[in-house]
């Protein structure tokens, strides 16, 4: 994890005196024992990171003054992670690797295998601190949108994860600036569903030579697609 990096939820501008509530505040102040006058680094999830120095520290708060705030390039390409919804062990896994591999928007939908319909209250909340989490580890800029919503990809190159021995591999398929990648559930899609894919005129294409787990396909699907825009 890059040293002393935390997130903040607000516009990072040079010269700037901000507060920082929150876990994070929390944290600064309990775990990393930080003092007044020590420099943190804060990013904002929208592609900007500061250097801060810490002017005061009280109980639920400090205030820091930023300085040398970058700005990353948004990501060339936008990658839709549209996952079925899985247990939560899964699911949290599929969300911590998703967003250090670049994953910029995940889709979380009910398939008709899903052993989950829906998430709790408290596994929502989770979900935003599993990406923050990945996010300030991995040192990437951007933090994941997540979306809890039916199956309904749109505009861009659509691809589904196909087991048949025919299926192209993702390098052997021409992708846009926007890719999606619908990945199943424990039990796989049905029938019925994988013919709609098909109807719709989405893409099968082979991970790997044998049966991924789902949340296997949905890291290697994340891994593959990135590199593929990389080289």
């Amino acid at each position: 994890m890059p040293a002393n990096r935390f997130y903040v939820d607000m516009p990072l501008e040079s010269g700037k005196t901000i507060t920082c509530t929150g876990d994070e505040a929390i944290h600064i102040r309990k775990v990393m024992r930080a003092r007044i006058g020590d420099t943190i680094e804060l990013c904002n999830g929208r592609g900007s990171c500061a250097q801060a120095t810490i002017l005061s520290i009280d109980a639920a708060s400090l205030n820091v003054t930023l300085e040398d705030v970058d700005t990353a390039e948004v990501p060339k390409r936008e990658l839709h992670l549209w996952q079925a919804l899985v247990r939560p062990s899964k699911l949290d896994l599929i969300l911590e690797k998703g967003t250090e591999l670049g994953v910029t928007h995940f889709h979380f939908f009910p398939a008709e295998n899903s052993e989950k319909k829906q998430l709790s209250e408290n596994q929502s909340q989770r979900v935003q601190h599993l990406c923050i989490s990945a996010l300030k580890q991995s040192g990437r800029l951007y933090l994941p949108k997540v979306y809890i919503e039916a199956l309904e990809p749109s505009e861009g190159s659509i691809l589904y994860g196909d087991i048949s021995k025919d299926a192209p591999s993702v390098y052997a398929t021409e992708l846009s600036q926007v890719v999606h990648f619908v990945n199943g559930p424990e039990a796989g899609f049905t029938e019925k569903e994988l013919a709609l894919f098909i109807e719709k005129g989405w893409i099968g294409v082979s991970l790997s030579d044998g049966v991924l787990r789902t949340e296997t396909a949905a890291i290697t699907a994340a891994a593959l697609i990135q590199a593929k825009s990389t080289f």
